[in-house]
């Protein structure tokens, strides 16, 4: 999905977010210098900033407004030529300075890897549904951003197993964003790609059921107890 200048006005986490990388690339290049493809003027020139075919990975992809033609790819003639030269330098200094690695000129513009994002880990709960009919449902919510809120649904139909395509994520309007898991650990597997499409880097997912976060709560208090004590209990 092609990522536009405006991004960078929108919180960072939200549904149907950007992948973080794409989203550091247009960050990375100011609009008054590399406007969106969609506000090309004539005689100038624009970028289109989308996935470079790996995460992490961000292509942009360069355009240039001529007398003659509009180029999408770097013109063989000398003027032209040295003119598309020096926006993708632009580019690639622009995408350096932010910490990119790895940046490469392609025939199209150019490709980089974005850095990790030195953040905090961003925690999800995935609780089972109050309802015991509700086989396989999950709510899946996050106290540091309330607005992220899925249910994970392993399409059981009441406990019948025969008829589910496994474990699917559905956003906050019950629409589903993932594939289906069948497997054991479907449900943790939705919700990361729930986190996922929240536009929340993989390294800072963390997933946590009702059972370790009791039993996270239990060592707390034991810890704090002290030996001999019986506080905790």
């Amino acid at each position: 999905m092609p990522v536009k200048a405006n991004v960078t006005a929108q919180p960072r986490y939200y549904e149907g977010a950007p992948a973080w990388y794409v989203r550091a690339a247009r960050e990375a290049l100011p609009v008054e210098d590399f406007p969106d493809l969609d506000d090309l003027a004539p005689g100038s020139h624009a970028v289109l900033v989308t996935h470079g075919g790996e995460i992490g990975r961000a292509s942009v992809q360069l355009s240039m407004d001529s007398p003659q033609k509009c180029h999408t790819w770097r013109p063989k003639s000398a003027g032209p030529g040295k003119r598309w030269d020096a926006l993708v330098d632009g580019i690639v200094t622009r995408l350096e300075e932010a910490g990119f690695t790895n940046v490469r000129r392609t025939t199209m513009g150019v490709w980089a890897d974005a850095p990790k994002p030195a953040s905090d880990e961003v925690e999800f709960l995935l609780t089972p549904d109050a309802d015991l009919e509700n086989v396989g449902v999950y709510h899946l919510l996050c106290a540091q951003y309330p607005e992220l809120t899925a249910r994970i649904d392993g399409g059981f139909h009441h406990g019948v197993t025969s008829g589910s395509g496994g474990f699917v994520a559905l956003n906050s309007e019950g629409k589903p964003v993932t594939t289906g898991y069948r497997t054991p650990d479907g449900a943790i597997r939705a919700a990361r790609d729930y986190a996922d499409y929240c536009g929340i880097p993989d390294h800072l997912i963390k997933i946590v059921t009702v059972d370790e976060k009791a039993l996270a709560l239990l060592d707390a208090a034991y810890e704090a107890a002290g030996p001999g004590e019986h506080t905790a209990t």
